[in-house]
């Protein structure tokens, strides 16, 4: 019934009959128990943010594989951005070029390290952040994989 009210009401049915559908796909989902709804599981705070909290620098850049790039390996407008790291916020610190403008309130990672946040969202859909011995890697968006280095 779902699928028939979806493709009903995109593609180009009366409303009336898509409305009427509507709502009884409402009623449909205010009937399953809350126990369906699902959410991505989370590491602890001590195993995830904690552990990378303080400030890092964007120290490389890498490209993924892609036709069309907008961006070059170590692109200067990326180079010496700075990420602050708490367990209240992800945030860049201000800075003129690149695409530094997002942060993150009560940053937690999922068990791949998706960057789940409160009430905001932080880089590309799906952004993930590796830690490895001494940096850590953050998909990034037109492509871009950075790589941070802790600032000392």
């Amino acid at each position: 019934m779902i699928a028939v009210a979806i493709a009903n009401f995109c593609c180009g049915k009366p409303p009336a009959i898509a409305a009427t559908q509507t709502k009884t796909v409402v009623a449909e989902l205010a009937a399953l128990p809350a126990v369906a709804v699902i959410t991505p599981p989370r590491m602890k705070a001590s195993a995830g943010i904690a552990a990378i909290a303080g400030s890092w620098t964007v120290t490389a850049v890498r490209l993924t594989p892609g036709d069309v790039q907008a961006l070059v390996p170590n692109d200067p407008s990326d180079m010496g951005a700075v990420l602050d790291i708490s367990a209240d916020q992800l945030a860049w610190r201000p800075r003129q070029t690149g695409t530094f403008g997002d942060a993150c309130t009560a940053p937690q990672l999922t068990g791949d390290g998706q960057i789940v946040c409160g009430t905001t969202n932080f880089g590309p859909p799906g952004a993930r952040l590796s830690r490895h011995t001494e940096t850590l890697t953050l998909a990034w968006y037109d492509g871009a994989i950075l790589e941070l280095t802790r600032v000392n």
